[in-house]
């Protein structure tokens, strides 16, 4: 994704793709993900704290486009900000 940014716009399909893939793995994993990664850093709890941040804009993004191609109440929308409330 990092090496294709400056072709892609942020709003591509692919770039999105990504993004939604990523947050879907890091809801699911109910902050073990942030633990393991934070433990194997060394950090602690700036790190977790990073990675919810991280978590939380990704969802925003989503949300964004979201928000352009289905505006109003929908399943993908409702959806992300449910989990976006659950990252927190």
């Amino acid at each position: 994704m990092i090496r294709n940014a400056p072709i892609l716009h942020p709003n591509h399909f692919l770039v999105v793709s990504c993004k939604q893939s990523l947050f879907n793995l890091k809801v699911s994993s109910g902050g073990d993900f942030d633990l393991a990664y934070a433990a194997a850093a060394g950090g602690g709890s700036d790190v977790c704290v990073q990675e919810r941040l991280e978590t939380v804009n990704l969802g925003l993004d989503i949300l964004k486009v979201a928000d352009l191609l289905e505006p109003g109440l929908s399943k993908l929308r409702g959806a992300v900000i449910i989990s976006n409330k659950v990252s927190i």
